[in-house]
């Protein structure tokens, strides 16, 4: 095991400000609830617009036969928004260092993955995903400094 320690003396006023950037960066809280919200926004919302296209592959169409019967049954409901649970199934947990997006929809591993059903993805992350979140993270680090440096 490697431990590090170091000591800085001086000025008081600045070690304290160091003291406190160092301890910011060990609760990352807003900025995950900020990235929580929009891929929430991208997986319950965004991701049923598009079928899919936000996250960089289309759905595939409903069989024709299929198609038919949920027109007559469930008229103007996009692909996998028949009862609308899979569009409200997203739940978001949020922890200092970690943030758990999931679908509580039993059925929706099954979409996600093609078991038993054609794969029609409701969670990913591609480039323009992953740029975004990185984005939130600049804005945070930023934020950190700026208030350490009061």
């Amino acid at each position: 095991m490697l431990n590090v320690q170091i000591t800085i003396s001086g000025d008081k006023k600045i070690t304290e400000k160091l003291k406190k950037m160092g301890a910011s960066f060990d609760d990352w809280s807003e900025t995950l609830h900020s990235v929580g919200d929009y891929l929430m926004d991208v997986y319950s919302r965004q991701a049923f617009d598009t079928e899919g296209g936000i996250l960089g592959i289309r759905w595939q169409n409903l069989s024709p036969i299929y198609e038919l019967w949920k027109a007559k049954h469930y008229p103007g409901r996009g692909i996998l928004e028949r009862t609308g649970a899979l569009k409200k199934g997203f739940t978001m947990n949020v922890q200092p260092k970690r943030l758990e997006l999931q679908n509580l929809v039993k059925y929706a591993y099954y979409h996600q993955k093609g078991k038993g059903v054609p794969q029609r993805q409701i969670i990913g992350v591609d480039s323009s995903i992953k740029t975004k979140i990185i984005d939130y993270f600049k804005i945070g680090i930023h934020n950190k400094l700026v208030e350490a440096l009061k």
